[in-house]
C-alpha cells in the first residue's frame, strides 16, 4: 500500500514539475513575440499566440496572428525555449550542488545527556566503501563498534570482556 501512495505522489510531482513548465515556456514564448518590433499586439493575444505555439498548433498560431510572419513565430519559440533550457539548467546545477554539499559532510551525533556515565559519545560516519554505515560508540572509555549493513543487516563488535546488554 504504501508503495502506491508514493508512486501516485511521485506521478502528481511531475505533472505538476510539468504543467509550472510549459507555462514557463507560455510565458518565455509571449515575452518573446512582444519584445519583437514588427507589430503590437495586446498581451492576451500575445499570450494566446504563445500558448498555441507551446501546443505545437502552429497553423492556428499563424492564422491568430496574421500580422506576424512565420518566421518571427519560429524565432520566438526558439528563443524562449532556449531561455526555458538555460533555466532548468542552472536550477538542475544548483540542486546538484546542494545535495553534493549534503551528501558530501560527516555529521556527528551525540546522543545521551552528560548525567548519564555509561553513555558517553555516538559518532554517526558517512558509509563506507562497502556501503555499510559504521555506528561507533565509547562507553566508558571501551569502544563499540554497531554497523548497520546495506539490507539492514546488523553487526555489533563489543571489546572482550565487555558484558552485552540486550
Amino acid at each position: 500500500m504504501a508503495a502506491g501512495i508514493f508512486n501516485t505522489t511521485r506521478v502528481a510531482s511531475e505533472g505538476v514539475a510539468l504543467a509550472i513548465t510549459v507555462a514557463m515556456l507560455t510565458a518565455l514564448v509571449a515575452h518573446h513575440l512582444s519584445i519583437s518590433d514588427s507589430v503590437k499586439l495586446s498581451a492576451v493575444d500575445y499570450s494566446t499566440i504563445a500558448q498555441r505555439l507551446v501546443m505545437g498548433d502552429i497553423q492556428h498560431a499563424s492564422t491568430d496572428a496574421s500580422q506576424i510572419p512565420l518566421t518571427m513565430l519560429r524565432l520566438a519559440y526558439t528563443a524562449g525555449f532556449n531561455t526555458l533550457l538555460q533555466l532548468l539548467a542552472m536550477f538542475t546545477l544548483f540542486t546538484a550542488f546542494v545535495v553534493f554539499l549534503f551528501l558530501g559532510r560527516q555529521s556527528e551525533i551525540c546522543v545521551g545527556a552528560e548525567s548519564t556515565p555509561d553513555v558517553a559519545q555516538h559518532t554517526l560516519h558517512a558509509a563506507d566503501s562497502s556501503g555499510h554505515w559504521p555506528i561507533t560508540a565509547c562507553y566508558e572509555g571501551a569502544e563499540s563498534t554497531i554497523a548497520v549493513g546495506g539490507q539492514g543487516a546488523l553487526s555489533i563488535q563489543l571489546p572482550p570482556g565487555k558484558p552485552s546488554t540486550n
